[in-house]
Parts: C-alpha cells; structure tokens; sequence
C-alpha cells in the first residue's frame, strides 16, 4: 500500500490553491526563486485549465520554511489511468537530497491518491537525476524537439514516465523511510 505522505527530513509539501502555467512562475519569483525558466515554459508544461488540477504543493525548505519549489498533480486521463506531474525545486535551497525527497512525494503522492498506473513528468531537463536518486525506475517515454518557447530560444521538452509497479517496488519504501518510519533503532 502506498501511504500520502507530504513531508520528509528533506523537504515539506503544503498544499496551496490552484495555479495555472504562468502564475505558478509569478508565484515563485514573488517568493525570491530565481534562475527559473520562462513563463512560457510555465505555460507549455504546466496545467492549462483548473479543472485539469488533482493537487498543488509549495515545496517548504526544513528548517528555515522557505518556499523552495512547487509540485502539481494533473491531467488525469481515467481510461489510460495516467497523470501529469509538474516539479521545479530549487536545489540550493533544498540541497540534491530535499530535490530528490520533492519528486519522490509528488510521485509518491499520486499514485497514493488515483488510481494511476504512470504518471508522465514533462519537462526540459535532460533527464530526471533528482528522481533517480530514489532508486527509482524513471522511463524516457519521448522528446519533442523545438516544443517549448523559452525567452527566444526553442527548447526540447522531454516526456518522463514512472509506472506504479516500479514504484511499488522501491520508491513507496524510499519515502517511507525518508519520512521517519522503518528506520533503524
């Protein structure tokens, strides 16, 4: 059984209202993020629509509660059984261990929640280090060339995937742990 978790010794999920794309950027910047991409990345990767929202999180640094990143939940298809999740941590503040803590909640999370059998994670990054931290299985599903207008430059955006099964083998326990249950006397 997978447990929701929303806080780990790395990092804390606070759920928050509804953002789209572009107010997602707005709010982090309004919160002292910098170095973040475009909003029109913000717009393309993000969720369009507020009916497409399963969930949001303000990522919390521990210790200090700065806000140091957000996570959406989206884009559920019931019939594929699939979502979207959406995740931009800052790593100086949360450290590569509280990164890869955010991504394994946000995952962890909807696969706890819906009855998801994968969730897709779009983003630019190359690949999805933060994630395979947790030992987790995390499958490049494609790459859409020229997708993604950021600034002046078009970018590639790359479509990640995590399956449940895989999940359920190592990521559930890799969060139960780092959320302070398992470990040793």
């Amino acid at each position: 059984m997978i447990f929701p978790h929303l806080d780990t010794v790395g990092v804390r999920l606070a759920a928050t209202g509804t953002r789209r794309g572009g107010a997602v950027r707005d709010e982090l910047a309004g919160h002292g993020l910098d170095g973040l991409p475009g909003r029109d990345v913000f717009a393309a990767l993000w969720p369009g629509r507020f009916d497409q929202v399963g969930a949001q999180f303000l990522l919390h640094a521990p210790g200090t509660g700065r806000v140091a990143g957000y996570a959406s939940v989206h884009g559920f298809n019931s019939q594929a059984r699939h979502g979207c999740g959406s995740l931009v941590a800052d790593e100086r503040e949360l450290g590569p261990d509280g990164a890869a803590d955010a991504y394994a909640l946000t995952v962890n999370y909807a696969f706890s929640m819906w009855n998801l059998r994968k969730l897709y994670l779009w983003t630019l990054d190359e690949d999805l280090a933060a994630l395979r931290r947790t030992g987790a299985e995390v499958r490049l599903e494609g790459s859409l060339p020229e997708y993604v207008l950021d600034g002046e430059e078009l970018r590639t955006a790359h479509v990640f995937a995590v399956y449940r099964e895989a999940w359920e083998r190592t990521g559930a326990e890799f969060v139960r742990v780092r959320a302070g249950e398992g470990l040793p006397a």
